[in-house]
């Protein structure tokens, strides 16, 4: 969830939040596979981007938000996140090392 105010501190409704994920190397897609995520902020001028879905790459990545209200770009911030491992690919990872010579 991303929250946009105005110069007063108000909740900016209508204000575009885009969500932008890196290319290569952990990360993912949005739910229309598309790594541009664009939303409208509510009256609250909160905007809620749903959809992410991680690729297989284990490791940190970013997502890069901007805001942009009434003309002007507001906000411009990186969120850092990490991929998940599921149990089933840690215990694959470990048989793959396990075949590995010491």
């Amino acid at each position: 969830m991303v929250e946009v105010t105005n110069e007063n501190d108000a909740p900016a409704a209508g204000a575009v939040v885009t969500a932008m994920l890196q290319h290569e190397g952990p990360g993912g897609v949005f739910g229309d596979h598309n790594k541009i995520l664009s939303m409208t902020t509510d009256e609250k001028g909160q905007a809620v981007g749903r959809g992410l879905r991680p690729n297989k790459i284990i490791g940190q990545y970013q997502i890069l938000v901007s805001a942009s209200y009434r003309g002007r770009k507001r906000v411009n911030f990186n969120h850092n996140a990490r991929t998940s491992i599921t149990t089933r690919e840690l215990q694959s990872l470990r048989q793959m090392r396990s075949l590995l010579p010491p």
